[in-house]
């Protein structure tokens, strides 16, 4: 026998049952006028748990939780999630056997959460929210040692702001955009923390007057005009007094 099912009128009702070649059971639940209720779980052939479900006339609710296998890792892990009404709640998280903390997400309502990823050693990795299954707010990415290394702001799965940062964490670039262009205001900063390099695009092509500056000390050192991501227009070139040097066009 590799399967046993009450029914009453041709209906499933009451408990359900299938079994591994060996005998041991392979998945138990219970059905009430057809539809899954309470506690489901299924196991390998050598009776361990792999999956548990919970149900309520038939929807998710409650907590579920299935085990992973990770075969390039060669390694184990398990993920739990929470359901209320068949619908995603609570505290979700995936992690290793050995417990460590692959993701962990928090929900706000169905598609709506805040999730964080963590690298093997424990520090956070991504920061991300969605709502209604679309990125919006903030996006942040971090190295191995923590240092946040970028910063992206999101509406509605659309990417607004991006910023950079060097590995001492200062900020390194700002770039604005608008439906997936660059567009808008641009800057580039030294390490130190000075800037040395601004200016705007429009619909991803660098226009008008780009400016670049002296990385000691933040003077302007340089002015070049551009139009459709090409040099057109004034040039001007300033030296260490700030004083103008040279001027031309470029045409």
């Amino acid at each position: 026998v590799l399967k046993i099912m009450n029914y009453e009128d041709g209906i499933a009702n009451g408990t359900f049952t299938t079994y591994h070649q060996n005998g041991k059971i392979q998945k138990q639940g219970y059905f009430l006028k057809g539809e899954e209720e309470g506690k489901w779980e299924t196991f390998d052939d050598k009776g361990e748990l792999m999956t548990l479900e919970n149900y309520k006339n038939g929807l998710k609710e409650g907590k579920w939780m299935k085990k992973l296998h990770y075969s390039s890792q060669n390694i184990s892990g398990v993920r739990t999630e929470y359901y209320k009404n068949n619908e995603p709640t609570g505290h979700w998280k995936e992690k290793y056997e050995d417990g460590t903390l692959i993701w962990e997400r928090d929900h706000t309502a169905n598609d709506s959460y805040i999730q964080k990823d963590y690298f093997p050693n424990g520090k956070l990795r991504f920061h991300k929210q969605l709502k209604d299954g679309k990125l919006d707010g903030d996006k942040l990415e971090y190295n191995q040692d923590g240092v946040l290394l970028r910063k992206m702001k999101f509406i509605e799965d659309q990417l607004q702001i991006s910023e950079l940062f060097h590995k001492n964490a200062a900020k390194k670039e700002v770039q604005h955009y608008d439906y997936g262009k660059k567009n808008g205001l641009y800057e580039l900063y030294h390490e130190n923390g000075t800037k040395i390099l601004s200016g705007n695009y429009a619909d991803g092509y660098k226009d008008g007057v780009w400016k670049n500056y002296n990385a000691k000390n933040g003077i302007i050192s340089e002015k070049t005009t551009f139009k459709n991501n090409v040099k057109n227009g004034l040039y001007l070139k300033y030296n260490k007094a700030e004083r103008l040097s040279r001027e031309g066009n470029y045409l």
